[in-house]
């Protein structure tokens, strides 16, 4: 008589042991006698279940001998629940080491699904972080919107500053500054060019960050008869003063003024982005014109309890009674409240970040789906074995935590290799973005932040890869998994399911990678770019000249013909000149005036850019003159003032004729500029940063020799080897001249120009990688789909095979659902892709967010990826062998 062993078993158990217990022991009792049944014969599997049993057994023992009534439910539940926890954990390892294959496949996926976006999070975190003060979060930035003058946020006059301060009571205070730079100079020490700002007297005190020696300013700092004075950055005192504690006191020069230093701020503050000094603002409205003089960034800290928007609203109205005090400089004014960061970052690169964060998501989505593919997979071998639990008694929540656990295994080893890309991922940007000018709080890490993302990433791909496999599995009807002979597939219907995930990763897989495709083709535009002038072996520095310095123009002329004649004298320069501002870096714009023109309104000026050069300009960068003449000697103070136009601007305003002759005046109808005589036209070369949204844009030449100044003037000379080793010739030469000047930023220019190229080629890099995983994981979860349904259907094609289908039809019939698959997939993410392309126009350099070749291509590289993915288990199919397949089972 054969006995039956689990029902005995059952019986026994359901007399000594409460339930939650007994569901654990005969979930694990069922596998073990499963599994020895198959693999060890009867005898064997019957030995494994009774000394189980007597494991129960002997914890009831046990549990008696402690002197516990049965009936003392509370306390036993509570160690059984971790005892089941327990179990789950080990079995799952157990499972999880039997088929290590699986197991990789689905931790690496999920650590890619997890570490990319992490590496994006912590990207966008630092960067959009609050301001490293305290509750820098209520620190906001206000400014101001004019749609009929065309001001997206416009700096604030000191006037309307000091009637916003006087009138708001939604912020503890407001607080102006405005940048500056400062040329540094005492004995000592060489001269050297700091960032700094000019604040209001409150400034510290909203921010509540003090001193670390020394005061802050104070209102009496305000007074224009007071001494100069000046707060020094941490940096400028462990430089130039080498951390001396006696520093307060001193006098340093700053842009030429001598000012007493009263103060020294932390290491690390160098609010408002990046600056080294602080001097007070002395100007009060009432020595300004209303609408003239200089724009000021404006900011303030939130009282508690206050909302963005109700403070928005009050300076809404403020703003509205100035309108109709003031109509003519404050008509159709708004102001505009936002975080600091924010603003400091721009609302556009904040959307930008955030919406490249959303696409990076997608990874995760296709590594989720891919996992629950797996699982699924897994959970169709298993139903017999869920069955045999099913009827020893587990509950189907009892068969879902064991599933679940197996999921969450999973996940969590995916979140440990997650963490670490994420890591590499972040140190590699950081690398790769070295050189790049960032605001101060600025700080890419993997911080407290990230690890709470990571975790939650982990729960995330947990339930989203185990769910539907743990409930479609607890949902196995065991009478018919268990008079079924073949291996138990038979009430397990998943294969829609399957199919819709797949489809979904190849969705968001093309999705990802047209938009990294746009990015790259962006990036390789840059690379290509045709400047219009000679680029290699050019030394470029800043030498900032103040009024000061050379309140006279001829002197400050003469100066700069000195220091031009000097630069070409080195051995080793082919040529030096000056400028304003150097082809491709940093133009500048504004209204142009042209002859003829009558209109009493800015909005009928249109725009150009400017430079101000010396007149060897053109010879040292090798820019054509294409018609009249350049700058030369005859064009000095006093005589016709005169200009040199591009191709561009030539063909823009003067189409069909000559630009000779003409006359051009920079400003709007207000202007006080002299009208310039056109006697040149130059060649297309850039007159603004390469990365502008409009490429090589057109543009006026101005002599430098008439007069013009400027703070900063541009140092370029064309040398024979390397053009840095030419830096401490280069400092000689002006501190000969002037040796209280410095040079600052010395660099090639390919260098200068690849600096505004990084960005773009670090996030192309990025994304080029994150498409390139979602590629693999797709493709790897379309394949594992295809493979499976071929195992499955192995006796279905032994049958077609033994009744005479032909090698062609069976690959055929296997194929179809993979192209199928791949199809929709395709059709739904270029939809997807096309969206999301426009949404991302700003990153992609002069490419059509709409690129037909970059679409077509990632398409092409999906079908061919995706069909070779689906070939191969087609193939495997064609090989069945007939006999084999009807033993199969």
């Amino acid at each position: 008589m054969t006995v039956d062993t689990p029902r005995v078993a059952r019986t026994l158990l359901t007399m000594i042991l409460p339930s939650t217990h007994r569901d654990c022991v005969l979930g694990d009792m069922a596998e073990t006698y499963a599994t020895n049944r198959t693999e060890r014969g009867g005898f064997v599997a019957r030995w494994r279940y009774w000394r189980e049993l007597r494991s129960a057994l002997s914890l009831r023992l046990e549990s008696r001998r402690s002197g516990r009534s049965t009936s003392e439910r509370g306390p036993r539940r509570g160690i059984t629940r971790v005892q089941s926890m327990l179990y789950d954990l080990r079995y799952s390892i157990r499972m999880l080491a039997k088929n290590p294959a699986m197991a990789a496949i689905a931790i690496l996926a999920i650590a890619l699904g997890i570490g990319l976006p992490t590496t994006m999070f912590s990207i966008v975190n630092g960067a959009l972080r609050d301001l490293p003060i305290a509750e820098g979060h209520r620190v906001m930035a206000l400014s101001r919107v004019s749609p009929s003058r065309n001001w997206t946020r416009a700096d604030v006059p000191i006037s309307d500053f000091e009637a916003w301060q006087a009138q708001q009571t939604s912020f503890e205070g407001i607080a102006i500054e405005a940048t500056a730079n400062f040329n540094l100079s005492g004995p000592g020490a060489r001269p050297e060019r700091y960032g700094g700002a000019v604040v209001s007297m409150n400034t510290f005190e909203l921010l509540r960050v003090q001193p670390i020696l020394g005061r802050s300013f104070a209102p009496d700092d305000a007074n224009p008869s007071a001494p100069d004075v000046v707060i020094l950055g941490y940096n400028i005192w462990r430089n130039r003063f080498d951390h001396d504690p006696d520093v307060i006191g001193q006098t340093i020069n700053a842009n030429g003024t001598p000012r007493t230093i009263i103060g020294v701020m932390p290491e690390g503050f160098r609010f408002p982005n990046d600056h080294d000094l602080w001097v007070p603002l002395r100007v009060r409205s009432a020595d300004v014109p209303r609408g003239r003089g200089t724009w000021y960034r404006t900011f303030g800290r939130l009282l508690p309890g206050v909302s963005i928007s109700e403070a928005n609203a009050e300076l809404e109205g403020i703003t509205g009674r100035l309108a109709l005090e003031y109509p003519e400089t404050n008509h159709d004014v708004h102001p505009i409240v936002e975080p600091f960061t924010e603003r400091s970052v721009g609302r556009e690169v904040s959307g930008f970040l955030y919406l490249m964060l959303t696409i990076v998501s997608f990874v995760l989505l296709i590594a989720c789906a891919n996992v629950t593919n797996i699982l699924i997979a897994r959970a169709t071998e298993r139903t017999r074995e869920v069955a045999v639990r099913t009827a020893l008694g587990a509950s189907r929540t009892r068969v879902v935590m064991q599933l679940m656990t197996e999921s969450l295994l999973l996940a969590t080893a995916g979140g440990v290799l997650g963490l670490a890309i994420a890591f590499g991922g972040v140190g590699i940007f950081n690398y790769a973005s070295a050189g790049m000018e960032m605001s101060f709080w600025i700080d890419i890490k993997i911080d407290s932040a990230s690890l709470l993302f990571i975790l939650a990433l982990v729960m995330v791909a947990s339930l989203a890869a185990g769910v539907a496999p743990a409930l479609q599995a607890s949902r196995t009807n065991a009478q018919e998994v268990l008079q079924d002979e073949s291996r138990g597939a038979s009430s397990f219907r998943l294969g829609r399911f399957s199919r819709f995930l797949v489809i979904s990763e190849i969705a968001f897989s093309c999705a990802l990678l047209v938009a990294s495709g746009l990015m790259i083709k962006g990036v390789l535009n840059l690379r290509t770019i045709d400047f219009g002038f000679g680029l290699d072996q050019i030394f470029v520095a800043d030498l900032p000249v103040t009024a000061r310095d050379y309140p006279d123009a001829g002197g400050r002329i003469q100066f700069l013909e000195e220091l031009e004649a000097r630069f070409s004298a080195i051995p080793g320069v082919r040529g030096a000149t000056l400028a304003s501002h150097l082809p491709a870096r940093n133009g500048s714009s504004g209204s142009v005036g042209l002859d003829g023109t009558t209109s009493t309104q800015s909005d009928d000026y249109p725009m150009t850019h400017f430079a101000h050069v010396m007149p060897s300009f053109f010879d040292v960068f090798r820019i054509t003159m294409l018609e009249g003449r350049g700058f030369g000697a005859v064009d000095r103070i006093g005589s016709t003032p005169v200009a040199v136009v591009n191709q561009r601007f030539a063909e823009r305003f003067f189409p069909g004729q000559t630009a000779l002759g003409h006359q051009v005046r920079q400003g709007g109808p207000r202007s006080r500029e002299p009208w310039r005589t056109i006697i040149g036209v130059v060649a297309n070369a850039y007159m603004t940063d390469v990365v502008n949204e409009e490429p090589n844009p057109d543009g006026i030449y101005l002599p430098l020799t008439q007069g013009e100044f400027h703070f900063s003037n541009k140092i370029a000379l064309r040398t024979d080897g390397d053009p840095l080793t030419y830096t401490p010739l280069v400092r000689d030469v002006v501190e000969s001249l002037n040796p209280n000047l410095p040079i600052a930023g010395p660099n090639t220019l390919a260098g200068d120009i690849l600096l505004d190229k990084k960005l773009f080629e670090v996030f192309g890099r990025l994304f080029l990688l994150f498409g390139a995983a979602a590629l693999f994981l797709a493709s790897v979860g379309l394949y594992g789909v295809m493979s499976f349904s071929v195992s499955r259907r192995t006796k279905e094609l032994g049958v077609r095979v033994a009744l005479g289908a032909q090698e062609t039809d069976v690959l055929r019939l296997v194929m179809r659902q993979g192209v199928v698959q791949l199809g929709v997939g395709l059709a739904l993410g270029l939809a997807l892709a096309a969206a999301l392309s426009r949404a991302m126009s700003m990153a992609f350099f002069q490419v059509d967010p709409w690129d037909k070749s970059i679409f077509i291509l990632i398409a092409a590289l999906l079908s061919a990826t995706g069909l070779l993915a689906t070939i191969i288990p087609a193939r495997r199919a064609t090989r069945v062998d007939p006999m084999v397949a009807l033993r199969y089972e």
